[in-house]
């Protein structure tokens, strides 16, 4: 793409694991299939070094941010890179500030659905209450589903 000077757009979502064949170690963990520590292959530095010129790191659970990025690169008339680093919330290594599992209000929840959408395994709907419900175990606290509901109706325990 760059040789061909394309106006492009890629999206690398770096989650520091590989996760289709079972959550192994890739070159971007920092280490070895046997857990030690090694040399982690940094995305942006290895992107930038076969010419693209406009690379932008951002962390995907800041929605905004995500879209906002994504509209100004896809309208770059020039190569360009978007790099989505988060690690994955099921690898206990990397979760080292676990996060507090979140809640929905059901005084504040309005029955919308917009949280659906996301497809986050633990969030489901009471089609009695006509609400939607948070799994506790499930929940890893991104609070992906909080920035989503525009009526603030996931809250975090404790809070």
């Amino acid at each position: 793409m760059v040789y061909n000077k394309s106006a492009s757009t890629v999206i690398i979502l770096d989650n520091r694991i590989t996760a289709m064949t079972g959550r192994q170690e890739n070159p971007t963990s920092g280490y070895m299939l046997n857990d030690q520590e090694t040399y982690r292959v940094d995305m942006e530095q290895l992107v930038r070094s076969v010419g693209v010129q406009h690379v932008k790191v951002i962390d995907p659970y800041d929605i905004k941010l995500t879209r906002k990025t994504i509209r100004e690169e896809m309208a770059r008339p020039e190569t360009s890179v978007i790099i989505t680093t988060r690690p994955c919330m099921l690898v206990p290594r990397d979760n080292m500030d676990k996060r507090m599992p979140l809640y929905v209000d059901h005084d504040k929840c309005t029955g919308c659905k917009a949280c659906l959408r996301l497809g986050c395994p633990a969030i489901s709907w009471d089609e009695e209450n006509k609400k939607s419900n948070v799994d506790k175990i499930i929940c890893v606290g991104c609070k992906v589903c909080q920035q989503t509901c525009g009526f603030d109706a996931f809250t975090e325990y404790g809070e």
